[in-house]
């Protein structure tokens, strides 16, 4: 089982205490969106492309609060949802319709067992009028594994399943980060990759939905659509690149999320 990062993070553990991004730094090449929480059930994008606000839609439930005593971050727990903002509406046109490579990462830490298939962090459709699309980090809805996924049209194109249910009772930190490509997915965490899929991805699908509200959304915590259920974890921070990170660079990142953010 993956242990804590060896070197200790930046700022106790908790969310980062600075919020811009060095350019100058290697790791932001084709970075292209840096997600933390800045308040109750809102996410700042440091990159500029994509706030998320809170997951409030229909009968979906409100957020929960922010754990700023505990953690710093932002809590999604039991009753409560998540963070969302539109990635693409019906024609893909939106700040983060990017087509692989992609790498995605989530730091935070687990408050318990998630709800099954509830997504981390990642993109997804999941409403009522379309068939759910989606692809990211989230717990299986089976035997508790966390999988990097990757969905079309209701079929599963690719996901790493089978790889570890970790204890979600434990609070370390952790550092979720997952790769797709046309050399297949790999799901690391705390700086070991834990699952893979040789599946070649070379296109990712936003377009589900039939309306002008409707498409893929970026989630936080939550599925999009699904009322009322969370990945029971405190988000901390969360990226997005359009590449493929290298093995040497999660291993940096699982250490240090926060390397390339400065006052």
């Amino acid at each position: 089982m993956p242990n804590a990062p060896a070197i200790g993070w930046r700022n106790g553990f908790r969310s980062p205490a600075r919020k811009v991004i060095d350019r100058s730094h290697p790791m932001t090449a084709s970075l292209k969106a840096f997600h933390v929480p800045v308040g109750l059930g809102v996410c700042k994008d440091l990159c500029g492309q994509l706030d998320l606000l809170p997951y409030s839609i229909g009968v979906n439930g409100t957020m929960p609060s922010n754990d700023t005593t505990t953690w710093g971050g932002l809590s999604m727990t039991s009753g409560g949802a998540g963070c969302q903002g539109s990635v693409a509406k019906t024609g893909s046109s939106g700040p983060l319709s990017l087509q692989p490579p992609v790498t995605f990462m989530w730091v935070g830490r687990f408050n318990g067992e998630p709800d099954a298939g509830q997504m981390f962090y990642g993109c997804d459709y999941e409403g009522y009028t379309g068939p759910p699309i989606s692809y990211g980090i989230l717990k299986e809805g089976f035997a508790g594994w966390m999988s990097l996924k990757c969905r079309s049209s209701g079929t599963d194109v690719a996901a790493t399943s089978f790889g570890i249910s970790p204890d979600y009772t434990n609070p370390i930190p952790r550092v979720l980060i997952g790769t797709i490509s046309s050399a297949g997915l790999a799901l690391w965490m705390n700086g070991t990759r834990i699952a893979t899929d040789g599946t070649s991805i070379t296109v990712l699908d936003y377009s589900a939905g039939f309306s002008a509200t409707d498409g893929s959304h970026m989630c936080v915590g939550t599925r999009n659509g699904e009322s009322g259920k969370t990945s029971n974890a405190t988000f901390a921070a969360g990226a997005v690149w359009n590449r493929a990170l290298t093995d040497a660079e999660i291993i940096r990142l699982s250490a240090d999320p926060f390397l390339f953010l400065k006052a």
